[in-house]
């Protein structure tokens, strides 16, 4: 026992082996952790980041791109992709976020295929290679590899499906990715829900009050110009003077036609989404006449063209939100006092094909050097989504928005037309690039304080 007591000392190896061992196992498992737990921060950030971008007032077609731009980058995907069910039980993609979006948009999965089932039901789906997968049956499988497809998923209720493709030949998504994928997809349902009724309350306000409005015109400002018609009559029969009574019964017609069209805008007023018209046309009136009520006056629009036999669908649909962004910048940041907005539904793009152009023109401050673009990188990812393109450029001067020119509502677009981009497929090019992706803003001073105008085209 002695000689065992006494040799301890000097047997050091022993009691050190262990800690040892645990010195190595330490540094191969505390950096794995600190990169899970890295991997979690991020997609939490990004939930986070997703749903307040949702609830900040984005629409409903800009907040899906939201979520497809956010789970694009924290997937380290090569797109970022929204599909929505369609009428026939299918799946069409409604945004995209990709590095090569052309031919995305729009693009549709047949109710037959076989992972429309799993989805709808709230199942999320996980491909190893789409190209080769057999359950991937749309036109686009063969440009991508491993693909997440989640269920936008609130409760019992599918809105619709996210998908992060990775490029053909990247490594698959791990089992913590699909996890954090899967609860980002679930935080994003519910963004969107949330979304959507926020905006359903905003919508209500809004049809309380035009109804106010309506009942006040209908009752006070009708009224009151009624009355002074028959005053003005009364006058016009006890006239001598032939000048005098002819001016008077002019007033008295001119009340009459001013009468007409506040019926009419009350009218217009009262009109519920659901009965209004639904030609290309009639939504851009209506765009324009939303950002009046924030600008102060009445945005010009001019159409060249059979605008609504001529643009598609999809393209419409994504024309609408476009003039929507542009307008909505010129109302938070040009101080305009003139807008020129011009549909061209007879032009050829550069390439060739023939396209529609949606020009929006300010004589306001221009793009401030420096100043956030998202704004402007959003329409040039929806133009080539379509294989189209966004460009900018000077706009119109304090002089040139002082002389009235192109104020007619649905004229031939000969002034404000040839102005703005005359249809010949050279007007965009006079304008510099959107979504060159360098986020710097530096560039954009192009307004150098004669206003801006943005080129927004896709093909038909």
């Amino acid at each position: 026992m002695a000689a065992t007591a006494a040799s301890e000392p000097n047997e050091p190896a022993t009691p050190t082996a262990v800690p040892a061992t645990t010195s190595v196992a330490e540094p191969t498992t505390e950096p794995m952790d600190e990169s899970a737990a890295r991997q979690r921060e991020r997609w939490i950030d990004g939930s986070v980041a997703v749903t307040t971008s949702l609830l900040s007032g984005n629409d409903a077609e800009d907040a899906l791109v939201v979520v497809a731009e956010k789970a694009r980058r924290l997937a380290g995907s090569t797109a970022g992709i929204v599909l929505l069910p369609t009428d026939e039980g299918g799946l069409e993609i409604v945004a995209v976020d990709a590095e090569e979006p052309e031919g995305l948009l729009g693009t549709v999965v047949s109710p037959d295929a076989p992972i429309v089932s799993p989805l709808m039901h709230g199942h999320p789906v996980f491909v190893e290679d789409s190209a080769t997968d057999s359950r991937m049956t749309s036109s686009i499988s063969h440009r991508f590899g491993p693909s997440m497809m989640l269920p936008l998923r609130s409760g019992k209720r599918v809105l619709g499906i996210l998908t992060t493709p990775r490029e053909r030949g990247a490594r698959p998504f791990t089992d913590t990715e699909r996890t954090l994928a899967t609860q980002f997809a679930a935080q994003a349902a519910l963004a969107l829900v949330l979304a959507e009724a926020q905006r359903d309350r905003e919508r209500l306000a809004v049809y309380e009050d035009r109804d106010r409005i309506a009942r006040d015109l209908h009752d006070l400002v009708i009224q009151r110009l009624f009355a002074t018609g028959m005053m003005l009559e009364g006058a016009q029969r006890k006239a001598v003077v032939p000048v005098v009574r002819e001016k008077i019964g002019k007033a008295v017609d001119e009340l009459d036609a001013t009468i007409q069209e506040v019926r009419t805008a009350i009218f217009a007023l009262q009109q519920g989404p659901a009965e209004a018209p639904s030609g290309l046309r009639t939504r851009v009136l209506r765009e324009v006449g939303t950002a009046a009520v924030s600008l102060g006056f009445q945005p010009s629009a001019t159409f060249v063209g059979a605008v609504d036999a001529r643009v598609g669908e999809l393209t419409g649909k994504n024309l609408i939100a476009a003039l929507r962004e542009a307008l909505s910048n010129a109302v938070r940041h040009a101080r305009a006092s003139r807008i020129e907005v011009v549909v061209d539904a007879a032009v050829r793009l550069p390439d060739g094909r023939e396209g529609v152009r949606l020009t929006v023109a300010d004589d306001g401050v221009g793009i401030p050097e420096g100043g956030r673009c998202s704004g402007l990188r959003n329409l040039a990812r929806r133009a080539e989504a379509l294989g189209g393109s966004s460009t900018y450029g000077p706009g119109l001067s304090r002089a040139e928005s002082g002389d009235g020119a192109g104020a007619g509502g649905d004229g031939d677009g000969a002034s404000s037309g040839a102005r703005l981009g005359d249809g010949d497929g050279d007007g965009a090019s006079s304008g510099a690039r959107l979504g060159d992706g360098d986020g710097d803003g530096a560039s954009l001073g192009a307004g150098g304080g004669a206003g801006t105008a943005v080129v927004w085209e896709a093909p038909l």
